[in-house]
């Protein structure tokens, strides 16, 4: 039967070392990043490559690359995106690529090739089959020494039917020529960026005021430039203006302020029509010269926010100016970052999770980034993750806003990637000499805050036990996860001899997880399935972002489990198949001892007559130490629609420990000798 083998092997502890790694370090680093605003054509221009017609002039123009470097104008019209290329001395070779990304899924992409010479390529990866409509248009002219084009990219090519002013589309612009690549990321603002009626104040009716306060704030002129003028009484004033924004997106309310009195940004919106509405609140500081303020906000089911700008009666006496005022739409993914590859050609793939050693924030010890959870709770029962305002579930330091979190690893073994949960936008450095200062270490990743789960992969391991987060804003490190990838068949053989488990068929829910599952999960996402020790052929079909969770019998010894990992046969439906394996604590479901994101490489290959597939191997490795009877709940989501062909099947290796034994340095010893694994074939 034809389907894709992989396996997915999870490890939450370093268990086992692996000698005689000899990558270098490096940086993970994106290309720039630019926002642009596209102008909207009044009507569309003639497309014959040769850019002459004066409605190119209103585009927006950039450049990239040199030697030779690429001119570019952007704009769009009511039925698509247009682009303009010109360059001088262009090889046959040369091609420029731009590649979308326009769902909520990052893997998703529609990828547009066009060669100098005028050929075109589209290539599309979807969770779903896609029918793949190469309409968009290209048109070049000229010679290698002075070459032009002109690209229509219709935006029912790109899946989008309700456009509106104010939307934004992620655009990653390469261009390859004469064996270099140079790439821009490009957020591509259709018509405008602001969605604020009267940003500057200058028509005061586009705002409301509290009270009699409308006095209060005025637009002046400062060196040839609107800015709103604030005169803070010193108690409850406010200005707002309520906005209809996309529902269920993320904006960004920021202004650049100076002044001697403090104010506040905010935004207020509802998850659902009725319900209290929840603030999203940046505090000013005195300051003499202008700096920059923002918050990230979700809107909710009905798209409506409340933006206010106010003061308080902490705020004291004084002015503020402020200038730059806005409300964009931000881009945003359902997870960021590249996944960890499983190759379709036999070879394993082992993903290690690198134990912490200390976890602190400026210097006092805090636990919530590594504690597996997304709702750590602080002294009163409430809610606090890295980096809310107050001591929380740790220390609290008013001193450079509580920035800084460090986090020493048990081992020097080195990190591959990085796995945050909470949607932070923040710089990563290593081997930093003071809490205060990033700069007395070595900047190595910055994560842009895209999404709620960002991923960061090395592009080589970074040989490091301290990591250093600066700059912590528009998000929280909730939760953060190291990892070591290994790609080598003999690691597997250390693992040992396999114990064999079988998935069986749907089950309710036992009642030690059920609480949870019903708590955290809608109800179609609450399908269990049994892990057995024995079992026939089981086929599951797996729907695009649907999570199904196994649960495994209770073992008959309290058991220690280093290793799981997960082998199936499947046939995915679409052109991408990204898999999340997470594995729960049995003790608590609410935290997670692992979490690890794949994607499965599908790929056309040739094949024998009898159909034989290839092999595709990821091993992961986990350690959950629970009591006799406790279960183990791994969940098991998927991106994409996908069929498993034969019998989903787990394997164990290892070594059964009493829990005296465990606990004991010996048997702890011994434990670290041995591994557990689970594999399904």
């Amino acid at each position: 039967m034809l389907g894709w083998r992989f396996w997915v092997l999870v490890a939450c502890a370093a268990l086992l070392w692996w000698a005689g790694q000899s990558q270098k370090e490096g940086v993970a680093q994106l290309p720039t990043e630019t926002n642009l605003v596209l102008p909207l054509f009044p009507s569309s221009p003639t497309l014959d490559g040769k850019i002459t017609e004066p409605i190119w002039q209103s585009a927006r123009p950039f450049v990239l690359g040199d030697k030779p470097a690429l001119q570019v104008r952007v704009s769009y019209d009511k039925n698509g995106l247009w682009f303009a290329l010109e360059s001088k001395n262009v090889p046959q070779n040369a091609r420029a690529v731009l590649t979308f990304r326009v769902t909520e899924v990052y893997d998703c992409v529609d990828e547009f090739t066009l060669s100098a010479d005028g050929k075109k390529q589209l290539r599309r990866l979807r969770l779903e089959p896609a029918t793949l409509q190469n309409d968009w248009q290209v048109s070049a002219a000229g010679t290698g020494k002075q070459w032009s084009a002109e690209v229509f990219i219709p935006f029912t090519t790109l899946g989008l039917k309700d456009i509106r002013q104010g939307d934004v589309l992620p655009l990653e612009l390469l261009w390859d020529v004469g064996g270099k690549r140079f790439s821009k990321r490009l957020n591509c603002y259709l018509g405008q960026i602001n969605l604020l009626s009267s940003p500057d104040l200058s028509d005061k009716s586009r705002w409301s005021f509290s009270g009699e306060d409308a006095p209060l704030y005025e637009s002046v002129s400062e060196q040839g430039e609107k800015v709103i003028r604030i005169k803070s009484p010193g108690r409850y004033s406010t200005m707002s203006q309520s906005l209809q924004l996309r529902p269920n997106a993320l904006y960004r309310l920021e202004a650049e302020v100076k002044g001697n009195a403090v104010i506040y940004l905010r935004a207020r919106t509802a998850k659902r029509r009725g319900e209290p509405t929840e603030a999203y609140t940046v505090w000013t500081k005195p300051s003499s010269e202008y700096r920059r303020y923002s918050v990230r906000f979700p809107t909710g089911e009905t798209g409506e926010a409340l933006i206010i700008i106010g003061t308080t009666d902490t705020s004291g006496y004084g002015t503020v100016f402020i200038r730059n005022l806005m409300v964009a739409k931000e881009v945003q993914f359902e997870s960021f970052g590249q996944r960890i590859a499983v190759q379709a050609d036999g070879s394993p793939t082992i993903v290690e999770k690198v134990l912490v050693e200390d976890c602190r924030a400026v210097r006092g010890f805090i636990v919530a980034p590594v504690d597996g959870r997304l709702d750590s709770v602080r002294w009163d029962g409430g809610v606090w993750e890295y980096n809310i305002p107050g001591a929380g579930a740790g220390v609290g330091y008013h001193y450079r806003n509580n920035d800084g979190l460090h986090i020493t690893l048990a081992d020097v073994n080195g990190v591959d990637a990085i796995l945050v949960r909470g949607g932070a936008r923040c710089k990563v450095y290593t081997n930093v000499k003071r809490y205060d200062d990033p700069n007395s270490g070595r900047l190595v990743a910055e994560l842009p805050g895209m999404a709620q789960v960002e991923r960061f992969s090395f592009a080589n391991r970074i040989l490091s036990k301290q990591f250093s987060f600066f700059e912590v804003r528009d998000g929280l490190l909730a939760d953060v996860t190291f990892l070591r990838v290994h790609r080598d068949e003999k690691r597997l053989k250390e693992l040992g001899a396999p114990i064999r488990w079988f998935v069986g068929r749907t089950i309710q829910p036992p009642g030690e997880i059920a609480p949870h599952l019903n708590r955290r999960f809608a109800e179609t996402e609450r399908k269990v399935y049994s892990v057995i020790p024995s079992g026939q052929p089981t086929e599951l079909v797996i729907a695009p972002k649907q999570l199904v969770h196994f649960v495994f019998e209770p073992l008959p010894k309290e058991t220690a489990i280093t290793a799981i990992a997960l082998e199936a046969n499947v046939k995915p439906s679409g052109g991408i198949c990204p898999l999340t394996i997470i594995v729960h604590d049995p003790l608590n479901p609410r935290v997670e001892l692992m979490r690890s994101d794949f994607a499965i490489m599908v790929r056309s290959e040739a094949r024998s007559d009898s159909g034989v597939p290839s092999n595709n191997a990821t091993p992961l490795r986990s350690v959950a130490y629970y009591e006799r009877r406790k279960r183990l709940i791994v969940r098991h989501g998927a991106k994409a629609e996908c069929r498993q062909i034969t019998p989903l099947r787990l394997r164990l290796r290892g070594l059964l420990r009493t829990r005296e034994e465990v606990n004991s340095f010996k048997g702890l010893k011994t434990l670290r000798e041995g591994s557990w694994r689970f594999q399904n074939r």
